[in-house]
């Protein structure tokens, strides 16, 4: 999914993400955790802002050209790791235990099956020590019975190629089922500079997974409690909202 083009721009596509801001309400749901495994880590964008010298922190990515760029941005820095491989490899392969566990940016809808599903919630638990907490995000499904997600048209100007501009033209296709979406974004990219304007397309594949697929999950592989916030981490979403945050604690 990530290996092809998009791997190779996809810092510049999403500049404008405040991992930040993100990585400041990680921390205040788990300060100072000594070690953190970030599941779906892309390029190290959360990482970049958790890093301390006093923890550490394995990332984890299917994507071998993201595990590249990632590897690079993060060259010398002792306290941080990169995995290539999903989390059930990365769990049959290390018997370190973690503090806190992340998977953000959507990293559960790129899972497209149920016993997939299963095999990450398990490998995750199985990963954290008792007691610490795992942070993910993901689309709403109620959001989407409410209204489905239109076609839409992204500018967006380079903020690692001088004089470089993308425009990013989405079209979204559904499949609904009974306690699932199957969403497919079609993306056409147009990239224009000074010397040349050239295209490229790629696809997204999403299943959107209803709440009682994630609280079946929660519920036989962490502690029943769990809260459901908005994406920016404020309490009480709603079927308008249509990315949402959980917090599970092992």
């Amino acid at each position: 999914m990530y290996d092809n083009e998009l791997a190779e721009y996809y810092d510049d596509f999403y500049s404008a993400k405040d991992y930040q801001k993100e990585s400041e309400f990680i921390e205040k749901i788990s300060p100072s955790a000594p070690r953190i495994l970030d599941v779906g880590c892309g390029t190290g964008g959360h990482i970049k802002h958790l890093t301390k010298e006093t923890n550490f922190i394995q990332g984890v990515d299917i994507s071998t050209l993201m595990i590249k760029k990632a590897t690079k941005k993060f060259e010398g820095v002792k306290n941080v790791s990169f995995f290539n491989g999903d989390i059930k490899d990365f769990a049959t392969q290390h018997d370190n235990k973690f503090d806190l566990g992340i998977s953000l940016f959507n990293v559960v809808n790129h899972i497209m099956s149920q016993r997939k599903l299963e095999d990450f919630f398990k490998s995750i638990s199985d990963s954290l020590n008792n007691g610490a907490h795992f942070i993910f995000d993901c689309f709403n499904f109620s959001a989407f019975i409410r209204e489905k997600p239109q076609p839409y048209l992204r500018k967006i100007k380079s903020s690692h190629y001088p004089n470089q501009f993308y425009e990013i033209e989405s079209t979204p296709t559904f499949d609904y089922r009974s306690e699932t979406f199957m969403l497919r974004l079609n993306n056409k990219v147009t990239i224009k500079n000074d010397k040349e304007t050239k295209y490229f397309t790629y696809t997204l594949d999403h299943v959107i997974w209803s709440h009682n697929n994630f609280k079946e999950l929660i519920d036989k592989y962490f502690k029943n409690e769990y809260k459901v916030l908005k994406a920016n981490g404020d309490p009480n979403p709603s079927d308008s909202d249509y990315k949402i945050k959980f917090i599970c604690t092992k």
